[in-house]
């Protein structure tokens, strides 16, 4: 069930290929992860604690899915695969962008979706890490 939280990164990175309503539907696919991991650590919670603990554990839950693993992931691979994307139609206009075989056009939507594939791994942990501190400094 975790993996559903990638959609929408996934989404981002293959946004050239995909139909207008694409990029959108791969957000309601990472948000159905959101509801599930709440669900389930309210309900460990209560069973470990009461009632009044899994109020707060889902509220803190559904805050921190919504940012670490829908809003800022996707935000930032949108921002990577936009920035590929101008730096390739600056050099398609200086170099030819015919690799392996591939024609011009598709090397163009390629490489930006390969770009923010590979920067997926990478976004993870400081993202958390970034969400982690923020909600203790804040909302926790």
């Amino acid at each position: 069930m975790r993996y559903l939280g990638y959609a929408n990164e996934c989404g981002e990175a293959f946004a050239a290929w995909l139909p207008p309503f694409g990029v959108p539907a791969t957000y309601g696919v990472a948000a159905v992860y959101v509801p599930a991991d709440t669900f389930g650590k309210a309900i460990h919670a209560n069973k470990e604690k009461g009632i009044d603990e899994d109020v707060i554990v889902g509220l803190d839950t559904v805050t921190w899915q919504m940012l670490a693993s829908v809003f800022w992931p996707g935000t930032f691979i949108r921002i990577v695969v936009n920035a590929t994307n101008l730096l390739v139609s600056k050099l398609s206009a200086d170099l030819s962008l015919d690799v392996g075989g591939l024609d011009a056009e598709t090397t163009e939507k390629a490489l930006p979706t390969s770009i923010g594939l590979m920067t997926i791994p990478f976004v993870v942990k400081p993202i958390d890490k970034t969400i982690d501190w923020a909600m203790e400094e804040s909302v926790t």
